[in-house]
């Protein structure tokens, strides 16, 4: 969007004014007055092109008649002569450095005088001890400049949703029990879901916004509040993450929440939608005119509009829009649909808890049944089952049933697809197990696609796992057919895993709602190696949402009874 594009100009402006130092009485007024006009562009509903490029523009307060002539020219020319060529020769490094917290304008001007312009250089600098033979910089002022930098880097850099979601979870539990906000909820890609994150956000409510903002900053885990206002506070955790808040006036919490949750191309699309039939929408709220007509919970935000409310993980501008439009927004799965667990591993092969605590955890967690689905003999790393331990594992399962009678305990295995395709254990014993899972776990460059579809012609091969094989930020996913896997699940009635291991996330949101198109039935797994990994299961259901998937279309949401019938329709043939 333009208004982002000349904000971001805007704010580089007022950092380069610092930056050259100020020595004009004016020049703190011109840094606020950059920085005001940002913020004005930010929170603006409209693009301000539509605004400044009618007959008689419109007046924005903080919006005067020398900042109108610049946004006039970057619309006109995408760029602003003045500043560039103010900030010839300073790179974009140096705008950067100066949002590190425990850096001033006069420290990165001595950066940049001694050649260190950016980030990546500044890293450097503090690891080789180049920053010790600057003037000034002593052994104290130093330690404070990498601790800015690890903070700084800690929040630009994108996460596994896995690794920041029961943080960012706890820490809203944490803040609802202090009673002083009367609604915490998570934003961003945090709540959508996504498979990575760029920042931890958090929005809240209440009667007393100064009071939750003080909650917020003393919550447990807390170590250091890096900025604090009026309606915005960032910490930094023990864990090492930057969470923000932001709080929200209890009759702008709907359009708030809305509007932060994104994503951005589904908040550009609402806006144009609302346009078309003349209302504004932003974070404050849905407008008719200057009359209000929807701010306080997103039902009405999106009602408003005559859409159904969509959920925030559909919210990625991929025709969910015209879905709600047409009020045929699916009811998607839910964590409480989830009837049990296809794929977990024990101490048998490389899980680390031993069956029992493994069917405890899962009777706590409210199961009907779980598949115990150890690794078979290829996976030598991960200590697969030879035959003998199988059989040995399959007695202690039998004695396990009789113990705990309230859960069905599915004796499974996790097999290997070799590189021609077959399976690492016969048929004969593949007939002694009540579920299989069959997973590619070497050679994931090699003929992937024919190896799936041959592994699922096997009539005891129930569900395939992690079908890409990837993990996320360190293994691309192998080359497969997706199309010709998918028409080959739904023709033999195999399943497709949707895997909730943090690394792994696989299926991706995208085949997810492509193989909907072939009718397939998928399997939401943790993949769990221990009992800790059991709320792999959120990950799980929450990449399904994404991909759109309702409860008829999970095996695992569905009885035992309708598992066994979908076990036993495959090995009928």
């Amino acid at each position: 969007m333009i208004n982002s594009k000349i904000a971001d100009i805007f704010d580089k402006w007022a950092k380069l004014i610092e930056f050259k130092g100020m020595k004009d009485p004016n020049d703190l007024f011109r840094v606020r007055a950059y920085q005001k006009a940002a913020q004005i562009l930010r929170e603006l509903p409209t693009d301000i092109e539509d605004l400044v490029n009618q007959e008689k523009p419109v007046k924005l307060p903080g919006i005067g008649e020398a900042f109108l002539k610049k946004i006039q020219e970057f619309i006109a020319t995408e760029t602003i002569k003045e500043f560039e060529r103010a900030r010839k020769g300073i790179p974009d490094g140096v705008f950067e450095m100066i949002d590190i917290s425990s850096i001033g304008p006069k420290t990165v001007k001595l950066l940049h005088e001694h050649k260190i312009r950016s980030i990546e250089e500044l890293r450097q600098a503090t690891e080789d001890g180049r920053l010790a033979k600057l003037p000034h910089m002593k052994e104290g002022r130093i330690l404070q400049i990498a601790e800015g930098l690890k903070m700084y880097l800690a929040s630009k850099a994108r996460m596994l949703l896995g690794e920041v979601l029961p943080l960012a979870n706890r820490m809203a539990r944490e803040l609802r029990k202090t009673k002083t906000a009367t609604g915490v909820e998570l934003a961003g890609s945090i709540r959508r879901m996504k498979e990575t994150v760029g920042d931890i956000d958090m929005l809240a409510t209440g009667k007393n916004l100064t009071k939750v903002i003080t909650a917020f900053s003393k919550l447990s885990n807390v170590t250091k509040v890096i900025a604090t206002g009026a309606e915005k506070c960032s910490v930094f955790t023990e864990e090492g993450r930057q969470v923000d808040l932001l709080v929200i006036p209890e009759d702008e919490w709907g359009s708030a929440l809305q509007h932060f949750t994104g994503s951005k191309q589904h908040n550009v699309h609402l806006r144009t939608i609302a346009k078309e039939h003349g209302f504004t929408v932003s974070e404050h709220g849905t407008f008719k005119g200057r009359r209000c007509v929807a701010s306080r919970t997103e039902e009405e935000v999106y009602h408003a509009l005559g859409m159904d409310w969509i959920p925030p993980e559909m919210r990625e501008d991929q025709g969910e829009i015209e879905l709600a439009l047409a009020k045929k927004v699916p009811t998607l799965i839910e964590q409480s649909d989830i009837k049990g667990d296809f794929h977990v591993h024990s101490d048998y092969s490389d899980g680390r808890d031993s069956l029992e605590k493994v069917v405890q955890k899962a009777v706590a967690t409210g199961y009907q049944y779980v598949a115990l689905t150890d690794h078979s003999p290829s996976s030598r790393i991960a200590h697969g089952l030879i035959t003998d331990r199988l059989l040995k594992k399959l007695a202690e399962i039998e004695k396990l049933r009789r113990r705990y009678p309230a859960i069905t305990l599915l004796a499974g295995t996790e097999v290997d697809i070799l590189p021609e395709g077959s399976i690492d254990y016969p048929d004969e014993i593949l007939a002694k197990l009540d579920f299989v899972v069959a997973s590619v776990h070497s050679r994931l460059a090699e003929d992937v696609t024919n190896r799936l579809v041959r592994a699922m012609e096997n009539r005891y091969v129930n569900v395939i796992g992690h079908p890409t094989g990837r993990l996320i930020g360190s293994r691309e996913e192998s080359p497969i057919d997706v199309e010709k896997i998918f028409k080959q699940a739904a023709a033999t009635g195999t399943a497709l895993e949707v895997n909730g291991d943090v690394a792994r996330m696989d299926l991706k949101d995208s085949y997810i709602r492509e193989g909907k198109r072939f009718g397939l039935t998928f399997a939401i797994d943790t993949d769990a190696h221990s009992i800790d990994s059991f709320w792999q299961m959120d990950l799980g259901v929450g990449i399904a949402r994404r991909g759109w998937l309702t409860k008829k279309e999970v095996l695992n949401a569905q009885s035992i009874e309708a598992v066994r019938q979908f076990v036993n329709a495959k090995r009928k043939g």
